[in-house]
């Protein structure tokens, strides 16, 4: 059975003939940004009977591989004697002697493949090649080199290319046909299903079957990691998959779904499976980001050994974990960050955070031909948090401090432009204007912009041409502080041309902040809608799997994910656990409301002293903020339990502290610890105490964010959505609170053993919107209305479940 491969020019040539260095100061985002301006300003300046951007296509037969080739040749021209041009147009920061010496056979490789099947196309004897650079930073600085091929000339290279390509997909067909064997007879790796497991999975198969989105509420207990990954590398076997994507924004998940894939591996499995790890963790570099082959020898000859090191890893290992492509790379001295990138292309299973899809600086080529390949299918765990992540990815804040700062830095002769260019940008935030009479400026000190002003946007491409050059030519001058000021000010420029464009501008918000005196400090883009860009990444996939053990409130989750509740596309199951391990409560009583806490505080505190003081074990009480858990502290240290031990949460906790916190909640402690913590923190989600090890939690408001200018244009967007709905506070306050609080509910019960109780506490929960859903998830809820029927509740489900 012939292999049929649709690929592009680049495909091919990329792997073949791309060598030399790791080099970001030339082969970045912005620089592919300004090639492709530059691209069209040449294309546009040149004479009638220039043919931009002309489609190719052609298809090769080597042996049992078939390539179906297309592409689009910059520019073509035939004259009125049929003599053909192609032309291959690069442009680059670099020195372009010094380009062309390092990337000329790379480029000229690509023209000839273009000159071959535009030649066959027309029947030609010959073809030109016109190869045109251009300097980025000074587009009239161009070179150009011509040279005439004859056909049988480009039809050898072409050929060998072919050859070399085929020998190059022979191994990775090798990889396949093992993989797909070794998973034919893949069966469930436990003896029996949980509750909801089966049902799980055939509606993920079926979703894989038959192309679709799907949405799926899978509570804790169900095991949701295992049930998405079985049904779709199952898939393997019927030769019905090419790679899935499983992202997740945590380490803890992400070493799950390893896991879950290694007990298919110990049935004989044999797909690569790949965990990435963040630049800022693997890097081997001493000065961080500084990717070029001028300050860090892991990037020199990167390409010169990509491909070996890539086979050679993959007759070795089946699993990359960060060991893993640390060792390969250490012993290779080659950048770990790029080659698990580079890896990745060729494993089955890519284990990642949401960015290496959502995020526009880290996304994985998904645009790029051969990537995309047919049955590629897509894994959000935990997706509640993608809405707010993927906008949080698109917004940024640019201080003008930030440009004082990188001035400061530019005392070197060779930095005169870019300190020319950095003072234009700070006089063109000056110059902005903003009405010190509106009421946003007047309460809240900032001041909503119509548009983004050209002139500073384009002061911000000046920067990042001069940042670029500069990197280029005096990198060792370069410290730090101005590469981080280089990176922030590219991601505002990107921003920018989203902000700019006619049909994702509407999405966002432009705003200035300023001071008492009514002068800018900074200028912000923020992302208010992210379903376009959630949906934008998505289509590269054959199918999207979106799951989470809480899509609670349903509509409002599929609406941001971009479902709807009226389509048969989302699977809601309920919980495993037996409702006699849990009880839950709510106190209608108290209110929450900021304007109330100081009144209901001590009742709050004898609440939750009662409840725990019914069991010795470990207990999170979850408060509305740090002052309020400093607040509950002082109570509890002026009343403290007997036999207890009191820890808090404290602001900007790093890791390290985070887990020494949590090794407090032990099963066997002695004493009764009781963890104070912030609603919506580190410790809302994500956590998971089994057994003993937590036992109760309390809940203390409704979780509603602070009320910001940000989030009220937010709501304002929402309900500007729909006039008749109103939907906005919903959106941009009420349900992340829900959200908030259902989180902070599971940390309860994580297992079919654990018992314990939670409590809910702000008479806000009394309203229809949080009974609904309270009736959804805890159809056994039970009111409480005084700290003794507490009391007395608890010890009875204590002696019940003993």
């Amino acid at each position: 059975m012939p292999h049929v491969f649709n690929l592009s020019v680049h495909d091919i040539v990329d792997v073949i003939l791309r060598r030399g260095h790791l080099d970001l100061r030339i082969f970045n985002q912005s620089s592919m940004q300004e090639g492709t301006r530059l691209h069209a300003l040449y294309q546009k300046e040149q004479q009638d009977g220039y043919m931009a951007e002309y489609p190719l296509s052609y298809t090769f037969y080597q042996e049992d591989y078939i390539y179906s080739v297309s592409g689009k040749a910059d520019g073509v021209i035939i004259d009125s004697k049929g003599n053909i041009t192609v032309e291959e147009i690069k442009t680059t920061v670099a020195d372009l002697d010094e380009f062309i010496h390092d990337h000329g056979q790379w480029h000229l490789g690509q023209a000839m493949m273009y000159a071959y099947i535009i030649g066959k196309e027309k029947n030609a004897k010959s073809v030109d090649i016109l190869m045109t650079y251009l300097r980025q930073q000074n587009y009239k600085m161009q070179k150009q080199i011509r040279k005439t091929y004859k056909m049988e000339d480009l039809e050898m290279f072409v050929s060998d290319l072919i050859l070399r390509f085929t020998n190059y997909q022979k191994k990775i067909q090798r990889f396949k046909e093992i993989r797909d064997e070794s998973i034919k007879d893949l069966v469930f790796p436990f003896p029996s299903y949980r509750n909801g497991q089966k049902e799980m999975m055939d509606f993920i198969s079926n979703a894989a079957e038959e192309k679709k989105e799907v949405y799926i509420e899978a509570p804790t207990g169900i095991g949701k990691t295992i049930s998405v990954l079985y049904p779709l590398v199952s898939r393997f076997g019927q030769h019905k998959a090419d790679r899935i994507f499983y992202l997740t924004s945590k380490n803890s998940i992400k070493k799950i779904a390893m896991s879950a894939l290694d007990l298919f591996k110990k049935q004989g499995a044999k797909c690569k499976s790949i965990e990435f790890t963040s630049k800022e963790n693997i890097c081997f570099n001493d000065k961080k980001g500084h990717c070029n082959p001028d300050e860090c020898p892991f990037a020199r000859h990167y390409y010169d050994k990509l491909m070996d090191a890539i086979f050679d890893a993959l007759e070795l290992e089946d699993a990359f974990d960060r060991k893993a492509i640390e060792d390969i790379c250490y012993k290779r001295e080659m950048c770990p960050f790029q080659f698990q990138l580079d890896l990745s292309f060729y494993c089955d299973v890519l284990v990642c955070d949401y960015t290496y899809v959502y995020d526009y600086h880290d996304r994985l080529g998904l645009e790029e031909g051969a990537i995309a390949r047919t049955h590629t299918y897509l894994c959000v765990d935990e997706c509640h948090n993608l809405p707010d992540r993927v906008r949080d990815m698109y917004s940024l804040e640019v201080p003008k401090k930030a440009f004082e700062d990188a001035l400061s830095l530019c005392g070197y002769q060779e930095f005169s432009s870019l300190k020319t260019d950095i003072k234009d940008a700070i006089k063109m935030m000056e110059k902005i204007e903003i009405d010190p009479e509106d009421e946003d400026v007047i309460k809240e000190g900032v001041y909503v912009l119509k548009q983004l002003p050209d002139d500073f946007v384009l002061d911000l491409y000046d920067i990042i041409t001069d940042m670029k050059v500069i990197l280029k030519k005096h990198a060792l001058l370069v410290v730090d502080e101005l590469l981080e000021f280089f990176y922030l000010v590219n991601s505002f420029y990107y921003l920018a041309t989203l902000v700019n464009d006619e049909e994702l501008g509407s999405n966002f918000l432009s705003y200035v902040r300023v001071n008492d005196e009514k002068e800018i400090v900074s200028i912000r883009i923020a992302n208010l809608n992210s379903r376009p860009l959630i949906k934008q990444a998505s289509n590269y996939f054959e199918s999207v799997i979106y799951f989470s053990a809480t899509l609670s409130p349903k509509e409002y989750y599929l609406d941001l994910l971009g479902g709807n509740l009226k389509e048969d596309n989302h699977l809601f199951l309920p919980s495993p656990f037996p409702y006699e391990n849990r009880r839950v409560y709510v106190d209608y009583r108290l209110s929450l409301r900021y304007k109330d806490r100081d009144q209901t505080l001590y009742q709050v505190f004898s609440l939750c002293r009662s409840a725990i003081e019914t069991k010795k074990g470990n207990y999170f009480i979850f408060c509305p903020s740090f002052e309020y858990l400093e607040r509950m502290a002082s109570f509890f240290e002026q009343e403290p339990l007997e036999n207890s031990l009191l820890i808090l949460q404290h602001r900007s906790m790093k890791e390290e502290q985070r887990e020494d916190f949590l090794a407090q909640f032990q099963s066997d402690n002695d004493k009764t610890v009781i963890g104070l913590l912030v609603l919506g923190g580190v410790f809302s989600e994500g956590i998971d105490l089994l057994g003993d090890r937590l036992i109760g939690a309390m809940i203390i408001s409704v979780g509603i964010p602070q009320i910001t200018f940000e989030r009220n244009h937010l709501k304002n967007y929402y309900d500007s959505e729909d006039d008749t709905e109103h939907k906005g506070f919903a959106y941009a306050y009420s349900y992340p609170g829900i959200n908030r609080v259902l989180q902070a509910g599971g940390r309860v019960i994580r297992s079919e053993e654990d018992k314990g109780f939670i409590l809910y506490i702000d008479s806000r929960f009394h309203s229809s919107l949080y009974q609904k859903i309270f009736a959804e998830l805890y159809p056994d809820i039970k009111r409480v209305i005084s700290t003794s029927q507490v009391r007395t509740q608890l010890k009875l489900f204590w002696k019940e479940t003993k």
